[in-house]
């Protein structure tokens, strides 16, 4: 009944008359009992003795309580608790820093941080870390829209100068703070901040994605990278400062890198879409040809492709040597279907840009020294039809024109088109082939007002052959064309009619005479075998 008599007293605040009745029990017998009565009394004296500020006699009580800690079946913790409480409370300036710390749950947050700032000076036990660095953090939280500059960096620097523990919730959340700071302030040296705040301090979670309201944010980790390039810091800046983390790679930087500048891009193009574009090239000059392969970095591309000014195609050239020839990533090589409808792999559009916009020397140049991308393209994207006629294009400018009549000689077996065979009858000399694609072309394109330069090339090669009834009516199409369209015929179409003999009649049945030519172009298509019997 000791046991009973003992927890009485102790619940009667009587713990004087507790501790006599503990200590007897005790010195009789340490049973559990005895041991349970003992530590919760010694407990009880030991908070009127930190109330008192008496901490040297408190620490030597919780000395004692920890001797008796092992004694007790503890399973749930609970005396180990009480003892951990105990110990915070027995601190040097724990009641200080905890009426601080009331003061900014009251909304006082100002006034907190300014009551703290004297404590800094003192050598503050580390268990109070904690709790002065959430006071700081709440200060800035709540005064950065107030403060000045200097305040604000003092009072991060504050911060930095404690040893709580890292990495912890508090030490991500200063981080985010620095952000906001460096928004703010423009002199404040935030790479310089992160560097003392140790990329190592990083938390597993803060490389995870989180969860709010059924939305989902990004990486801690990643949001602070992509900020501080949105806020100006080079590459080169932000590797130095973050590589030194195992968990971050070059690869993983580039991309985050990329994505801050896209999106910088794509928002200021919805307002000035000049500027995004000067925007996107600056991107381009930033990454300088290195290493960049990822999706938003062809994003980039896509998009300065998308809106590059026509009447400037050239642009392209300075743009690509600086974003990077060698970083198509495999996705950029793969073709996609939007809509029902097949678009081109991005490295097809770029190398039709490319060609489109090069000149007769630039194009012998790439024939000569012909990129492996090109070489590539040209296999895996052989049915791209725009593609290959600018192959064709470079072929005949390097003087290759028997192989730029075999490739255009694929291209029309795949899909007959009526230009097709126009540009192969701007190439080939034999006329009669000439006559023949010709004829083939017309009979392909039931429209004719696209055909007005068809008619003129027939025309003057039939007058050339001597064939002018055939050659008038070819001159009295383009003629009929340009008029129904209101055109005004070209100085080359008008002398070719006032060179025909007068009184000129023209063929009744071109049809006929079309149709009968035909012969050339098809054995130009399928060469005929020829057999050679031995004898």
């Amino acid at each position: 009944m000791s046991f009973i008599t003992t927890m009485t007293l102790r619940k009667a605040g009587r713990l004087n008359e507790a501790l006599l009745q503990a200590n007897e029990d005790w010195q009789q017998e340490k049973t559990f009992h005895s041991c349970i009565a003992m530590f919760w009394v010694q407990k009880d004296i030991c908070e009127c003795l930190i109330k008192a500020q008496r901490l040297d006699e408190a620490n030597e009580r919780i000395g004692f309580l920890e001797v008796l800690l092992p004694l007790m079946n503890d399973t749930e913790g609970i005396a180990a608790r009480a003892i951990a409480k105990l110990k915070e409370h027995a601190l040097p300036f724990y009641p200080q820093i905890k009426r601080i710390e009331r003061m900014c749950k009251d909304g006082c947050e100002k006034a907190a941080y300014e009551t703290l700032l004297p404590f800094l000076d003192y050598n503050l036990p580390l268990p109070l870390h904690e709790r002065v660095g959430w006071v700081v953090y709440k200060y800035l939280k709540r005064m950065l829209a107030e403060c000045q500059s200097a305040q604000a960096r003092w009072a991060l620097f504050n911060y930095i100068k404690l040893n709580n523990p890292r990495p912890s919730l508090l030490h991500s959340q200063m981080l985010l703070m620095a952000l906001n700071v460096k928004e703010r302030f423009a002199d404040f040296n935030l790479l310089k901040f992160i560097f003392v705040w140790d990329v190592n301090s990083f938390s597993e979670a803060d490389f995870l994605p989180t969860q709010h309201e059924e939305q989902t944010f990004r990486p801690l980790t990643e949001r602070v990278i992509e900020h501080c390039f949105s806020l100006g810091y080079a590459l080169q800046e932000v590797c130095d400062i973050f590589l030194p983390n195992p968990h971050f790679t070059e690869q993983q930087l580039g991309k985050l890198f990329a994505r801050s500048w896209f999106f910088s891009i794509y928002n200021l193009q919805k307002q000035d879409e000049k500027a995004a574009i000067t925007l996107a090239m600056r991107y381009a000059q930033a990454v300088n040809g290195g290493n960049m392969i990822n999706e938003y970095h062809s994003k980039i591309l896509t998009f300065y492709l998308h809106h590059l000014p026509q009447q400037h195609p050239r642009l392209l050239f300075t743009f690509i040597r600086a974003w990077g020839m060698g970083n198509f990533s495999d996705n950029d090589w793969h073709r996609s279907i939007k809509e029902g409808h097949r678009c081109p792999a991005l490295v097809e559009r770029v190398l039709v840009a490319i060609l489109s916009a090069c000149n007769e020397t630039e194009l012998i140049k790439l024939h000569v020294r012909t990129p492996e991308i090109l070489k590539r393209a040209l296999i895996d994207f052989n049915d791209n039809e725009r593609l290959m006629r600018l192959w064709v294009k470079t072929k005949l400018a390097a003087c290759k024109r028997d192989e730029a009549l075999d490739v255009l000689r694929h291209l029309i077996r795949k899909q007959q088109r009526f230009y097709l065979w126009k540009e192969l009858a701007d190439i080939t000399p034999d006329k009669e082939l000439k006559l023949s694609a010709l004829c083939k072309a017309i009979l392909l394109q039931p429209r004719d007002k696209f055909l007005g330069k068809v008619h003129f090339m027939l025309g003057t090669l039939l007058k050339e052959l001597g064939m002018l009834a055939e050659a008038q009516a070819q001159v009295n199409a383009f003629a009929e064309t340009y008029r129904r369209n209101h055109w005004t015929p070209t100085p080359e179409m008008q002398a070719l009619a006032n060179e025909m003999p007068p009184n000129t009649v023209a063929c009744a049945d071109m049809w006929a005479f079309y149709n009968a030519h035909l012969q050339a172009a098809n054995n130009f298509l399928y060469p005929p075998c020829t057999e050679t019997n031995k004898h």
